[in-house]
């Protein structure tokens, strides 16, 4: 194998590596956000979970059917709610447990963002040291001539 090739090889090698890893950080920020909006979406259920506790039967409520569009309902009861438990199935269970369930929703999110977080610093340390590659090639004349 040609010597001369070889610089070239490593720099094509380093730059289709940095251009991957480049992806796979925009995709590892996309499931970052969307894990910031369940969240968000969780915190949200918990602020209206409480304010459910203070309601008493036959409270006067809106309750919204899509975006920006609301139904006026009166509360039956605020001892129990419905969950979706997945195939169209629902249960009835206590505010507390609802609660729980919320909490262990959250913390299973937090634990999956720290690992991504841990990941992608990761890859910005690979990348960097991608960089640092690639310019020490380009600085060596004879790769930058071929290009």
């Amino acid at each position: 194998m040609d010597q001369k090739n070889d610089p070239k090889r490593e720099l094509q090698r380093k730059y289709l590596e940095m251009q991957y890893l480049g992806e796979k950080l925009q995709e590892m920020q996309k499931q970052m956000e969307k894990i910031d909006e369940s969240l968000l979406e969780i915190m949200n259920a918990q602020d209206t979970l409480n304010d459910i506790k203070v309601l008493k039967k036959g409270s006067e409520l809106l309750v919204p059917l899509t975006n920006g569009i609301f139904v006026k309902a009166n509360l039956e009861s605020t001892d129990n709610l419905i969950v979706n438990v997945g195939a169209q199935v629902t249960v009835q269970k206590k505010i507390s447990e609802v609660v729980k369930m919320l909490n262990h929703q959250a913390e299973d999110a937090l634990r999956v963002k720290a690992q991504l977080q841990e990941q992608f610093e990761e890859l910005i340390t690979r990348v960097g040291e991608l960089e640092k590659d690639l310019q020490g090639l380009l600085e060596e004349g004879e790769v930058a001539e071929d290009i």
